[in-house]
């Protein structure tokens, strides 16, 4: 059994793991961001650079390119590009209506092409001052809580949640609250 001590020590490296992994995510897509701008990339270019970028980046499965009305784009996990819209995805929404620059992290969501959930972390890009589309990382939504885990801890878990309360990510996966009274 974990003490006190132990359990805040833990939760604070957990904190720090996930600002650390969220930070290299936002750098990355803000580099992607700047490209996405100043050129005309083709389909089988921004694959390619959105596969080498998502190699180096920790839990990020994919990252894709939606245009304004929410067509995929750019896709770093498929190739064509399917041709599907994301125009009703919360992420696409939000992101659409923050200002460019800043990241919005949404709910689990199960991915159109690989039916496998991820954590959509998205921003909003814009070119010449207009609302240009999203670049969104697809990721493993247990990468956030689940590292430095304690091993010998039965009972631990690991919850990320937004402002309001709402999880975002969990591990172990799936886990049920009860709060009692």
């Amino acid at each position: 059994m974990l003490t006190d001590n132990e359990i805040r020590l833990q939760t604070k490296l957990l904190g720090s793991h996930s600002a650390t992994i969220l930070g290299k995510i936002k750098i990355g897509l803000l580099g992607l961001s700047e490209v996405i701008q100043r050129s005309n990339l083709t389909q089988k270019e921004a694959h390619d650079l959105f596969n080498e970028m998502a190699l180096e980046l920790d839990g990020v499965r994919a990252i894709i390119f939606m245009k304004p009305n929410g067509d995929l784009e750019y896709d770093s996990f498929n190739y064509p590009v399917p041709n599907i819209s994301l125009k009703e995805r919360q992420y696409f929404i939000d992101a659409r209506r923050h200002s460019s620059g800043r990241l919005v992290i949404a709910k689990s969501v199960i991915g159109k092409t690989s039916n496998i959930p991820f954590l959509p972390v998205a921003l909003r890009i814009n070119k010449d001052g207009e609302f240009f589309g999203v670049l969104t990382a697809v990721v493993t939504p247990t990468v956030l809580v689940s590292k430095n885990n304690p091993e010998n801890c039965v009972y631990c878990i690991s919850l990320l949640t937004d402002l309001d309360g709402n999880i975002i990510a969990d591990h172990p996966k799936g886990l049920v609250i009860s709060v009692m009274n």
